[in-house]
């Protein structure tokens, strides 16, 4: 037993020293300390010395990180010989600190492992950068204001940003603005200077809109820059309507939406046809239901509903059209149901078809 154990130590500590790296580096880990991303990268090389008595080669280095890209020493290095590993780090659109490393393979099959750290300071962004989307001298960060959801509990105010790129003073002309009654927009100044930022601000009254869900509007801002005097921006808002906490014993009379299918699906189509189908809506709740609204995404989807006021325990119908012309391929439309449930007051069916090529 004595003896078996001898050999396999012995074993053991031949493949440790057979796999064992070798070479020593001058060191194994480097610090870059602060890089500027605009100088697009940074590159340490890492000697090592081969402190065995045979050549050595690198078989392969592999990165942690496809943000720095190794290079080294393709031929073998003799015994006491030098040879270096490269690492270059990418800074572009890296801001922020970085630890990453190196995985050496070697001839004998040895492993070794580098390490590269430091941080990058962001370049300072530009104005185009920033606000992208151009009209006339005025640059937005994006091409629509979307205002996001809202309830219709009370009204709400939001700001955007603009960016006067030219090198003159414009002004807004608020008279000439054009929007929905129930959009008032708000700034603090008509003034922008030369090269510089505004906020606008727009408040949005649900009580003067009795639209919910999405609603896709276009508002004209009027200003006295001579390159688009007239700029027109898409805003968005989604409403829905607003439901008080309730007590428990409200929660248990409240009118409950219930749909027989969320997906209706009208299969293969051909081209210029028109499917139909019936949704069924109940009440399972304790009192009246009221729909308050059926709307959908496509004007290719049309419905008419034989109810507005479904009772407890009752069921309405909802006629639901689909019409493919014009259209090709997998389609997938959506209708959204509005009701006095409070607990799912928004719900929606997905519509599918597939219309010949």
């Amino acid at each position: 037993m004595l003896r078996i154990f001898n050999f396999c130590l012995s074993s053991i500590l031949s493949l440790q020293l057979l796999c064992q790296a070798p070479v020593s580096f001058e060191e194994t880990l480097h610090d870059f300390g602060a890089l500027e991303e605009a100088q697009g990268s940074a590159t340490y090389t890492f000697i090592f010395t081969n402190t065995s008595s045979d050549p050595v080669t690198i078989t392969n280095v592999k990165a942690s990180c496809g943000c720095t890209t190794p290079n080294w020493t393709r031929t073998a290095v003799a015994s006491g010989g030098t040879g270096e590993i490269q690492a270059k780090y990418s800074t572009i659109n890296r801001p922020g600190s970085f630890h990453k490393s190196l995985k050496i393979n070697w001839s004998n099959g040895a492993q070794s492992a580098l390490y590269i750290k430091g941080s990058v300071n962001p370049k300072p962004r530009t104005p185009i950068e920033d606000f992208p989307v151009e009209k006339g001298s005025f640059r937005a960060k994006k091409a629509v204001f979307n205002f996001g959801n809202m309830s219709t509990e009370k009204s709400i105010k939001k700001s955007f940003a603009l960016y006067n790129d030219s090198d003159d003073t414009v002004y807004f002309v608020p008279e000439k603005h054009i929007m929905p009654d129930f959009i008032t927009f708000i700034i603090g100044s008509d003034t922008v200077l030369p090269k510089s930022k505004v906020r606008v601000s727009f408040e949005v009254d649900p009580t003067k809109r009795d639209k919910l869900g999405f609603n896709a509007l276009n508002l004209v801002l009027a200003t006295t820059d001579e390159l688009m005097p007239v700029k027109s921006y898409p805003f968005y808002v989604t409403m829905e309507e607003y439901f008080a906490p309730l007590t428990e014993q409200e929660a248990i009379q409240a009118p409950r939406l219930t749909v027989d299918d969320s997906t209706v699906d009208f299969g293969s189509m051909s081209g210029n046809t028109i499917a139909e189908k019936i949704i069924t809506i109940s009440n399972t709740g304790n009192s009246t239901l009221n729909i308050r609204q059926i709307d959908s995404n496509c004007d290719c989807v049309t419905f008419l509903s034989s109810s507005a006021d479904i009772k407890s325990g009752k069921s309405s119908e909802v006629k639901v059209s689909f019409d493919a012309s014009n259209r090709k391929g997998r389609q997938y439309k959506m209708i959204s149901l509005f009701s006095n449930d409070p607990l799912r007051p928004t719900q929606t069916i997905s519509i599918k078809a597939n219309v010949a090529q």
